[in-house]
This record gives structure tokens, C-alpha cells and sequence, in this order.
């Protein structure tokens, strides 16, 4: 056999093997683009999240005026010390009165503005993948409908502050409601300076979140 015809059977075999190889990796195709497709989708999800959490920290910044109840929900705060003399403090949301839905608490320590916050708040309903909902005497924590909500975080001192935001909204998620409440917190309890209530209701709006 000639040179010429060694070459061309030899190309012919790579060749042969190339779409082989296409052939068998095809499956692949699909599944590569159902990851890409997930991974755009879980990026575009945190881009949205961190989106929210900074405008409901700036709501909370911008905010002047801070209740200390609700007539809708009770609140229960505590903070204990732990071992290494560091103080971890949990904010409860329960008891509601009211059908509240795709419900979100954020709490800023100490009026630290956004700009100036080296660390993230803590918040429930902002990051999760599932909305949570409390409907009195109805609770379903699969579904999201949940006995109540709690924010923790950590901090260096034995009393700060806390401004808090909490909202929801309605069956239809049509009307949406923001309460603004703010504490003193310690491990000797909790208490708030002000006495004025604030009721932020915010109705067919998706610009005040």
C-alpha cells in the first residue's frame, strides 16, 4: 500500500473516531446545559437576594420612627453570653392574629448604616428558597406555613440595638405591610425607648422593598 493511501486510511479512522466520540458524548449536551442553566439561575437568585437585603437595610436606615409591639404578631427577644464571652441574641416572631404570608425580618444592630456595615444583619425570608407564611392555628412548616419565625446573630457587646423590619403579605399578595420596630437588648431582657407605633402599609408595590 502506498504512502498516500496509509495517510488517507489513517485520517479516516480519526475522523471515524471524532464523531464516534460526539456520538457517544452527545447525552452529555443536555445535561451540560441543564447545569449552566441551574448555575445561571442560582447566580440570578443571589444577585435578587442581595439586591433585597440591601433595600430593606436601607427601608430600616432611612426609617425614623420605631414601635415597640405589634397588634399583629408577638416578639420575644434574648441574648445570652457564650463561652468564648461573645453574646448571641435571637429575635422571635409568633403568635399572629392575622393571615400573614411570604413574611420578611430584618434587624440592623446599633444603626449601622449599609455603607459602614462590615458584616451581614440577620434576616429570615430574603435568602431562603422557600416563602414562609403564619396563619393562626394553621401550621404546615412543609408548605411554609409555620408556627413562627426567628433572626439570631453575634456581637462583642452585653447590650445593643435593634432596628427591626417586618413584613408580609396578604392571601393574594396584593397588599403588602411593613411594621418598623426597634429594642434594647440584653441578657437581662429586652425593652423599647420609644412609644410611638409605626405602621409602614404599603399596598400594590414592589418598589418599597
Amino acid at each position: 500500500m502506498t504512502r498516500k493511501g496509509h495517510l488517507f486510511i489513517r485520517y479516516s479512522l480519526r475522523l471515524y473516531d471524532i464523531i464516534y466520540f460526539v456520538k457517544k458524548k452527545m447525552w452529555m449536551i443536555p445535561v451540560m446545559v441543564l447545569l449552566l442553566g441551574c448555575q445561571n439561575s442560582k447566580n440570578d437568585r443571589s444577585k435578587s437576594a442581595l439586591t433585597a437585603y440591601e433595600g430593606y437595610y436601607r427601608a430600616i436606615e432611612e426609617n425614623s420612627r420605631f414601635s415597640g409591639e405589634s397588634l399583629y404578631y408577638s416578639v420575644d427577644i434574648t441574648m445570652s453570653e457564650m463561652p468564648d464571652h461573645t453574646y448571641r441574641y435571637y429575635c422571635f416572631i409568633d403568635d399572629p392574629q392575622i393571615a400573614m404570608y411570604d413574611i420578611t425580618v430584618m434587624a440592623v444592630e446599633n444603626g449601622i448604616s449599609y455603607d459602614a456595615s462590615g458584616k451581614m444583619m440577620p434576616s429570615v425570608g430574603i435568602f431562603e428558597d422557600m416563602d414562609f407564611s403564619m396563619v393562626p392555628y394553621q401550621t404546615y412548616a412543609d408548605a411554609g406555613f409555620v408556627k413562627g419565625v426567628v433572626i439570631s446573630g453575634e456581637t462583642n457587646e452585653d447590650q445593643l440595638s435593634l432596628n427591626m423590619l417586618v413584613e408580609w403579605k396578604d392571601k393574594n399578595h396584593e397588599k403588602i405591610t411593613r411594621e418598623y420596630l426597634s429594642y434594647v437588648v440584653s441578657p437581662d431582657g429586652f425593652y423599647h425607648e420609644e412609644t410611638a407605633p409605626v405602621v409602614d402599609g404599603v399596598t400594590d408595590s414592589g418598589d418599597n422593598q
